[in-house]
């Protein structure tokens, strides 16, 4: 598996500061994904006056204009499952189906299955009704929810998790549907709780809230929303993942799987992807790029 040093340039920067990026950040209007890169190769995006360097594991927009470098070979995924490789100054215009307006050596390769959409944002969701009213503190909100806006959840398995609150003996956690219907309202101790397989359906919204309670009552409250994937890119998902795993290279095939999760806002399931392609390819610079962009998004704005 091989990558630009771009990646390596772009990962010491981001080890100063790598501010939080949602999966709509990288990928809106996205339509194509570079699986591989050997060497170098720049790319125009539609209105840019100039090329910028890209890399492997980037998503290219609708009109880029690929020119890859001397004695460099390229490998890109369209959404649509084809895929082409792209061979020394080869040059070629990414568009929804296919390259157009290509030259030089250029080849359409074996394809994969589709690559699922992005799921829809949706924000943080709106203070559920519960029997439970009352009021935390001002300036006390419960950090780390997840999954919130922005993210998706598979239907199952799926997980809610959030920050300790100091001094906090118990938690209430309620989770109601798109209809305002309840689908768990669950006393524990745990900051992480499993929702139980059939609650959540596919393609739906969700909201959800935490209240940490302690000795003298609620002291602190997080509210949350987030949509689960639908039924058509459950199978999608599938579908592509049972295609990649059985590429030569188990890492690039991880990391592909980590870039589709990532592009579907799945941060947890992305984040494990990659930290097991590391395992098996650790010097990748560019895997090590694409980590840090996902843990940066699982961190979250702060107060969010």
């Amino acid at each position: 598996m091989q990558f630009s040093t771009r990646r390596v340039r772009l990962l010491w920067a981001f080890a100063i500061v790598i501010p939080p990026v949602l999966p709509a950040d990288c990928c809106q209007g996205s339509v194509a994904l570079v699986e591989s890169l050997l060497g170098e190769a720049t790319a125009r995006a539609p209105g840019a006056k100039h090329r910028a360097d890209i890399s492997a594991l980037e998503w290219l927009p609708a009109g880029s204009t690929i020119v890859v470098g001397s004695k460099s070979t390229m490998r890109v995924i369209l959404l649509n499952g084809c895929r082409y490789e792209l061979g020394s100054r080869a040059k070629a215009k990414v568009m929804a189906d296919s390259l157009d307006y290509a030259s030089g050596p250029v080849r359409q390769l074996e394809p994969l299955p589709p690559i699922p959409r992005v799921v829809p944002l949706v924000g943080n969701s709106r203070q559920i009704a519960a029997a439970v009213r009352v009021r935390a503190p001002r300036g006390s909100d419960i950090q780390g929810l997840y999954p919130r806006g922005g993210l998706a959840a598979l239907p199952s398995p799926t997980k809610l998790s959030f920050n300790e609150v100091v001094g906090a003996s118990s938690y209430l956690v309620q989770l109601e549907d798109e209809n305002e219907r309840e689908q768990l309202n669950l006393r524990t101790k745990s900051t992480n709780v499993v929702i139980p397989d059939g609650t959540l359906k596919a393609g739906n919204r969700y909201s959800w809230r935490v209240l940490a309670f302690g000795p003298a009552g609620v002291i602190a409250e997080g509210v949350a929303g987030f949509v689960t994937i639908s039924g058509e890119d459950l199978q999608r998902r599938a579908d592509f993942a049972k295609a990649t795993e059985g590429t030569p290279d188990k890492a690039l095939g991880l990391a592909l799987r980590a870039e589709v999760d990532f592009r579907l806002g799945l941060l947890r399931e992305a984040q494990d992807e990659f930290v097991a392609a590391l395992r098996l390819n650790p010097n990748e610079m560019a895997i090590h790029h694409a980590l840090d962009l996902v843990q940066s998004a699982l961190a979250g704005v702060p107060g969010e």
